[in-house]
């Protein structure tokens, strides 16, 4: 198999605490490979219906897409991110989902675990 293209990345301190938990692995580009290769596998096997929802939901779709580099997510919890959206949506009078389906969404979105919204966000960022 021909290697792969180098890329090039500045580690932030607590990326590069991460790296070093392994101990036995002083390989940086090893270790972040297998890092990346474990979150992949992660993200595909946490991927469930319950979180297909939220990935087949327009608004959700939107404040990723449109809002997810203001308001980070996972940083920033999904249901949090979803409020605020949907009061600036709505203070400036742009199109919003019906009352009761935005309180349906903030409910099961309040439920969602970190891991969750990691699938969710990586989901729709690929779309």
């Amino acid at each position: 198999m021909p290697p792969t293209a180098k890329t090039s990345i500045t580690l932030s301190t607590s990326a590069d605490s991460v790296l070093k938990r392994n101990t036995h692995l002083g390989n940086k580009s090893a270790r972040i490979s297998e890092i990346i290769t474990r979150y992949g596998m992660l993200l595909n096997a946490h991927r469930n219906e319950y979180v297909d929802t939220f990935i087949e939901n327009d608004f959700v779709r939107l404040v990723i897409l449109e809002w997810g580099k203001i308001y980070p997510i996972p940083a920033m919890r999904l249901r949090d991110v979803l409020q605020v959206v949907a009061n600036e949506r709505k203070d400036n009078r742009q199109e919003l989902p019906s009352d009761s389906e935005i309180d349906l969404l903030f409910e099961h979105a309040a439920k969602l675990t970190p891991v969750d919204e990691m699938v969710i966000v990586e989901a729709i960022e690929a779309i």
